[in-house]
């Protein structure tokens, strides 16, 4: 199937971000940005820390919506409905014990980072987030939506490194999960 576009190339399409774990202050910048036209800008801190340009072709441009999608249905995922399933799974998994401490609990993952990912076609725009999304689809693999997330966000982040790779060597880490 064809993904319709936005007629401006340089209308967002898809949009990636990973920000605010404890290592990292949250930021503004996406840490990937395509285009319509196929121009994709790669944030600093994958990039050596400054934007790196580059192209994808309209048919890697398809690929890559016909990932998301289509096998990973984003437009299907309610981000309120997963935060509810999440939340549930989370509470069936605590002891009595942890339930009565009098400890708040607060956020399940407190150093990790939030993950946004926006996609604009077919006359649709979506944004989702999840904190410590890697994670929460590790520990809740009966959450296919939160699986199904996790394989976009890293499929962009493969993404990101495949274009600040052959923008040039501009820093010593630009591997592995998002810092």
């Amino acid at each position: 199937m064809t993904h319709l576009l936005p007629a401006d190339p340089e209308a967002i399409v898809i949009e990636w971000r990973y920000s605010g774990d404890l290592s990292e202050p949250a930021k503004d910048t996406p840490d990937l940005v395509v285009r319509a036209g196929g121009r994709v800008t790669v944030g600093p801190r994958l990039a050596g820390g400054r934007p790196a340009e580059g192209r994808i072709t309209p048919r890697r441009l398809q690929d890559l919506l016909a990932f998301a999608l289509d096998q990973n249905r984003f437009f299907e995922i309610d981000e309120p409905a997963l935060g509810r399933k999440l939340e549930a799974a989370r509470r069936r998994r605590e002891t009595p014990a942890a339930a009565l401490s009098p400890v708040p609990r607060g956020q399940p993952y407190p150093d990790g980072g939030t993950t946004r990912i926006l996609i604009a076609a077919d006359g649709r725009r979506q944004a989702v987030e999840q904190q410590d999304l890697f994670a929460a689809a590790r520990d809740y693999p009966k959450i296919g939506a939160l699986g199904r997330l996790s394989a976009i966000g890293l499929r962009m982040m493969e993404l990101a490194q495949e274009i600040a790779g052959a923008a040039g060597p501009r820093s010593k880490n630009r591997g592995g999960r998002p810092s």
